[in-house]
C-alpha cells in the first residue's frame, strides 16, 4: 500500500487501527523476520504442552526480547513509515510565498524543464551509441555469461579509454574547459536548467523581507526555506556546551598520553556499544548527533538505515548482491561504460584512489537494482514524475529501448527475460560524478557488498534529492533556495560583493559543494562527519549550511579578491578544514556569550566553551 492510500485511510483516529491492520498485512507479514518468529513460537508450544497463560508469556516474551526482539524490528519499521509517510504528506507542492497559482506555475515550469533536461540525455545516449557502434544493451552468450562468474576483473576493465574522453579532474573542484566531457548530464546541465526557472507569487509580497530574497538573487523562485535561526534550533545538538566526536576526541597533553585514553571518546565509544545492543534506529539517530567513532561507524549506519525487516542482515546482503551479480553477468549496457569512466575519478584524488575498483563494482550492481524504482519515486514523493532523467516507458525490454531510443537491439526482443520496464534497470541514467557518492563509504567496510548495501540506502534516502529538480522540501531546487537565503542572511556584504561587484553568482561557486554532497571538499573523515549529521537529522539541509560556513570562514579574502580567479583560489584548497567548529562558528558565535570564535593554527575555526558528554 502507498502513501497516499494510508493517508486517505487515516483521516480520523477511528481509521488508526484499520490502518495498522494494513500496514501489517502488506507490510510485516512479507518480511523474513516475521515468519521467523512466527515458526520459533510455533516450535515453543509444539515442543512442551502450554497453557494459554503460558502462551500469552511466551509471545511477551519473544515480543520484547531485549536487543534484536521482534518489538525493536517493528519500531524501526513502523518509524521508517512513518518518514515515508512524512514526505508524502508534503505533497508535489511546497509551501510558497505567493498565492496558489503560484504553486501551479512552479510546477509547470519544472515539469518544462525536466522534460527539456530529459530530451537532452536521451539525445545523448542514442549519439553515444551510434558513436561506438554499441547498442544499448546486449546479451551475453552462456560462454561470456559463464567466464565473467567465473572471473569478472577482465569483464570489468574493458578498455574504455579508445572510445571514451577521459578526464583528470575531479567532478567537485570542476574540470578544464578544453577537455571535452563524456557524459550524459553533469553539474553544469543541472544549474542550467534550473536558472530558467522563474516564478514570483501573483500578490504582493510581505513589507518586510529579512532575507532579502528578491534582491541580487540567482535563483528567481520564492520558496520557504529556513532561516539561521530555524536551523539553529533545529541543530541545536551541535552546539559547543556538547561534545562531538571529530572535535573533543583530540589529544589533551595534559591529561592524555594517547587517543585511546581520550575521556570523551571511550565514553562515547562505550555509548555507541549500548546503542548498538539497543538494536534501536532511533536512539542511533540521536547518538549520531555528536557524531560516530569510525569502528563503530557502519554498525551505526547500517542500524539506522536498515529498510528491509531481516532475521539475518548478512544473508540478506548475500541474497541481494548474488541476484545483481547474476544480472551484471547476463547484459552488457552501454551505461556499463559510463560507470567504469566515472569510477576512475576515484583515482583523481589522493583519499580515494584506492577504492576505484570497488566503486566501479558497486555502481555496476546500482544499474541493475530495480529496488531503486521503488525506493525513489514511491507516490507522493520526489522522483515519480521524470523530476529526474529516467525511462519509465512500457512494454517488452528490448523493444522499449528501441522504440524509445532508436537504436536497433543487437538481440529480439523475445531473447531478453529482465523483467523490467526501464534502462537502465534501475531507472536512473547516470550523471557525471555519481562515484563521488560511494567513495566514501568504501572506508567503511571490506567488500564491495557491503559498501552497496550502505550505499543505495544514502542514494536512496538522500543524494537522489541532489539531482532531482522538484519543487519538493530537500531536493535540489529547495536547497539551493536555503543557501541563497541564508547567506544573505549570514554576510549580506559577502553576497553583495560576489553578485554585484564581481558579477558571479554566489550558488555558481557552492552548486557543485552541495551536488556532490562535499566529497573532495573536503577530507575524507569530515566528510563522513558531515554525513553522520545527516543521517542523524534525516535532512539535507546540512549541505547549503556548510557552504554557507565555508563563504562566511573565507568572507576576508572573499571580499578582497577583484576577480573570479581570485575567488576561485579563496576555496582552491578546504581539505584542512574542520567541519564540526565550521558550522558551530556560523550558527552559534553570536548566540551565547560563552562561545568565543578563534582560528587555530591551521586556519580552523574554533568555538571553545565547556563542555558536555
Amino acid at each position: 500500500m502507498n502513501g497516499e492510500a494510508l493517508q486517505g485511510q487515516a483521516k480520523s483516529a477511528d481509521d488508526l487501527e484499520a490502518v495498522a491492520r494494513s500496514v501489517y498485512a502488506s507490510h510485516l507479514q512479507t518480511t523474513s523476520v516475521f515468519w521467523t518468529q512466527r515458526r520459533l513460537l510455533t516450535d515453543a508450544v509444539l515442543q512442551s504442552a502450554t497453557t494459554p497463560q503460558e502462551l500469552e508469556q511466551l509471545v511477551l516474551k519473544t515480543f520484547h526480547a531485549p536487543g534484536h526482539g521482534f518489538r525493536q524490528q517493528v519500531e524501526n519499521f513502523t518509524s521508517l513509515w512513518h518518514r515515508r509517510l512524512a514526505s508524502g504528506a508534503v505533497g508535489v507542492n511546497s509551501r510558497l510565498s505567493g498565492a496558489e497559482q503560484t504553486d501551479t506555475a512552479l510546477e509547470s515550469a519544472i515539469q518544462a524543464v525536466n522534460k527539456t533536461l530529459d530530451t537532452l540525455v536521451r539525445r545523448r545516449l542514442n549519439r553515444m551509441s551510434v558513436e561506438m557502434n554499441a547498442p544499448l544493451a546486449r546479451r551475453r552468450t552462456l560462454a561470456e555469461e559463464a567466464a565473467f562468474m567465473d572471473n569478472n576483473e577482465n569483464e570489468y576493465t574493458v578498455n574504455v579509454a579508445a572510445n571514451l574522453v577521459q578526464n583528470d579532474c575531479f567532478p567537485s573542484k570542476g574540470w578544464s574547459q578544453e577537455v571535452p566531457k563524456t557524459c550524459l548530464y553533469d553539474d553544469v546541465d543541472l544549474l542550467d536548467a534550473i536558472r530558467p526557472i522563474k516564478v514570483r507569487p501573483t500578490v504582493p509580497a510581505a513589507p518586510q523581507d529579512p532575507l532579502g530574497s528578491k534582491i541580487w538573487s540567482s535563483l528567481s523562485v520564492d520558496m520557504d526555506t529556513r532561516s539561521l535561526e530555524d536551523m539553529r534550533l533545529a541543530f541545536r545538538e551541535l552546539h559547543p556546551v556538547f561534545k562531538h566526536v571529530g572535535l573533543d576526541d583530540g589529544i589533551d597533553p595534559a591529561t592524555s598520553s594517547s587517543l585511546g585514553d581520550d575521556p570523551f571518546l571511550l565514553k562515547h565509544v562505550e555509548v555507541g556499544l549500548t546503542v548498538l545492543a539497543s538494536a534501536s534506529s532511533r536512539v542511533a539517530r540521536q547518538y549520531a548527533k555528536q557524531g560516530i567513532p569510525a569502528n563503530l561507524r557502519p554498525k551505526v549506519w547500517d542500524l539506522i538505515m536498515q529498510s528491509d525487516m531481516t532475521d539475518c542482515y548478512a544473508a540478506h546482503v548475500r541474497r541481494i548482491h548474488t541476484r545483481l551479480k547474476v544480472m551484471v553477468s547476463r547484459h552488457d549496457l552501454l551505461v556499463d561504460r559510463l560507470i567504469q569512466l566515472d569510477a576512475k575519478h576515484a583515482g583523481n584524488d589522493d583519499g580515494y584512489f584506492v577504492f576505484e575498483d570497488m566503486v566501479r563494482d558497486v555502481l555496476l550492481l546500482w544499474t541493475r537494482d530495480v529496488w531503486l524504482q521503488r525506493a525513489v519515486g514511491p507516490p507522493g514523493r520526489a522522483g515519480t514524475s521524470s523530476s529526474h532523467p529516467k525511462t519509465d516507458a512500457k512494454g517488452q525490454y528490448a523493444s522499449t529501448l528501441a522504440s524509445i531510443y532508436g537504436v536497433p537491439m543487437s538481440a529480439k526482443p523475445s531473447e531478453w527475460t529482465m523483467d523490467n520496464e526501464a534502462y537502465p534497470p534501475n531507472g536512473i541514467l547516470p550523471f557525471w560524478g555519481i562515484s563521488l557518492y560511494a567513495m566514501p563509504v568504501c572506508f567503511l567496510h571490506e567488500t564491495a557488498e557491503h559498501v552497496y548495501m550502505t550505499f543505495r540506502e544514502l542514494y536512496s534516502r538522500y543524494f537522489f534529492n541532489l539531482h532531482t529538480i522538484s519543487s519538493q522540501p530537500g531536493t535540489l531546487l529547495h536547497l539551493c533556495a536555503t543557501f541563497q537565503n541564508l547567506l544573505k542572511q549570514a554576510d549580506a556584504l559577502v553576497y553583495f560583493h560576489l553578485s554585484t561587484t564581481l558579477s558571479l553568482a554566489p550558488l555558481d561557486l557552492a552548486f557543485k559543494w552541495m551536488l556532490y554532497a562535499f566529497v573532495g571538499v573536503l577530507d575524507c573523515e569530515q566528510v563522513l562527519l558531515l554525513w553522520d549529521r545527516i543521517l542523524a537529522y534525516d535532512s539535507l539541509e546540512l549541505l547549503p549550511l556548510t557552504a554557507v560556513a565555508l563563504i562566511v570562514f573565507r568572507r576576508d579574502l572573499v571580499l578582497q579578491s577583484q576577480n573570479s580567479n581570485e575567488i576561485e583560489a579563496c576555496f582552491s584548497d578546504l581539505s584542512m578544514l574542520k567541519w564540526v567548529p565550521l558550522v558551530q562558528q556560523l550558527l552559534f558565535h553570536s548566540c551565547d556569550s560563552d562561545v568565543r570564535p578563534t582560528s587555530n593554527a591551521q586556519g580552523n575555526p574554533t568555538t571553545r566553551t565547556r563542555g558536555k558528554s
